[in-house]
């Protein structure tokens, strides 16, 4: 559908499941953008999921932009996400949003949706012109991004930018990317020529996934970012696979082994960064990485538990609430028989069992920073000092 005034879907923890929606000449002009939604002013989305649908410009083709949630808006999406299928013909397609109308910020959300267009970002195409902002945080992309062409922009976040402002912390792309230029895991292209870049701030981030194309052609981008990051930009404390695919002359990221993502090494070197920075000359953030955490030799990297990641997939309890009291973890509101576990950040376990009363105390023996698991949630708490 297509929405010109300002409109907030609070998703509530609602999900649509095996939605179809192909444009169609019948109904729809072709040259309008086209989604769940195909145009809003101003969105809100929040707790709201999409899975086995499918979005796309069918038969005809869509001049402006594709998205599994909206075709072109002004939208805040925090704690959504999209699985299935979002497709284009001949134009760009994201994830989440075709292209930015204005701001879009995305966080603590996921996009494992395979999308495939001309353009094709894990979660919005393209951000163009100045005073537009893509925000994007707490997030990840595991969903395929391929382009129906060889020469075109594909990107696991964004697939191309020019003249605006790209926020990207704490956040990281596990999709395949399949292109063979103008590509990078966070961001496509960062335009060279024209309008000029944009300007781009990545924090905290890493890739994992693989980057298929034409490993001897040197416009074959194979870091964070595709082109060049722009006289402003800023990219500190990103990571990527150390894989022979890369074109080391486009290496934005510092390389990591494999067995550094599943040993916990790169989640020491996430979780201790911090930092604050400043855009549009007066606006700043802070960037802190106590978000992350890893099950030491069951996750495979680093993982976003506020983000619906694999280790809190499960629902949290309503009333969940951990708590600190002198050396000691104590959970309440937690059903009896559910299983939890305390564990510090290098995966060592200090205790773990399951909960046999109205709370549950487990007492530690030093200070630190520790990691609470409980039905497959998990949440970092930190013991000051010990008595």
């Amino acid at each position: 559908m297509q929405v010109k005034k300002t409109m907030a879907i609070l998703g509530n923890g609602h999900t649509i499941s095996g939605l179809v929606a192909i444009q169609t000449n019948t109904g729809y002009p072709k040259d309008k953008d086209w989604g769940f939604i195909g145009y809003a002013r101003s969105l809100s989305i929040s707790d709201f999921h999409m899975k086995d649908s499918y979005i796309g410009d069918g038969p005809s083709t869509v001049y402006h932009g594709v998205g599994g949630f909206a075709g072109s808006a002004y939208v805040t999406v925090t704690g959504s996400s999209f699985d299935g299928r979002v497709n284009a013909v001949s134009r760009e397609t994201g994830g989440f949003v075709g292209s930015c109308d204005y701001r879009v910020e995305i966080k603590r959300s996921y996009n494992e949706a395979a999308v495939h267009a001309s353009t094709a970002g894990g979660f919005v195409v393209e951000v163009y012109n100045s005073g537009k902002t893509i925000h994007i945080t707490e997030s990840y992309n595991k969903g395929t991004i391929s382009t129906n062409s060889w020469s075109n922009d594909a990107s696991g976040f964004v697939g191309h930018v020019s003249m605006s402002y790209v926020i990207i912390y704490n956040a990281y792309n596990a999709g395949d990317i399949l292109v063979s230029n103008n590509s990078g895991s966070l961001v496509g292209t960062n335009q060279l020529g024209g309008t000029g870049p944009g300007t781009i701030y990545i924090y905290n981030t890493f890739n994992i996934g693989k980057m298929y194309g034409a490993a001897d052609d040197n416009r074959n981008y194979k870091g964070l970012v595709g082109g060049t990051l722009g006289t402003y930009s800023e990219l500190e404390n990103s990571f990527v696979l150390n894989d022979s695919l890369y074109n080391d002359a486009w290496f934005y990221g510092e390389p990591v082994d494999a067995a550094d993502f599943a040993n916990g090494n790169l989640l020491k070197k996430l979780q201790m960064y911090g930092t604050t920075f400043t855009y549009y000359a007066t606006v700043t953030d802070t960037v802190m990485g106590l978000v992350w955490s890893q099950n030491v030799g069951v996750d495979p990297h680093p993982v976003l538990a506020m983000a619906g990641d694999a280790i809190a997939k499960k629902a949290r309890p309503a009333n969940w609430k951990v708590s600190v009291q002198g050396n000691a973890i104590v959970l309440t509101g937690i059903r009896q028989g559910s299983p939890f576990a305390v564990y510090d950040l290098q995966g060592k376990i200090f205790e773990r069992g399951v909960v046999t009363g109205a709370t549950q105390t487990v007492e530690l023996a030093r200070s630190g920073i520790y990691v609470v698991r409980v039905n497959g949630n998990s949440q970092l708490v930190k013991i000051l000092k010990s008595e």
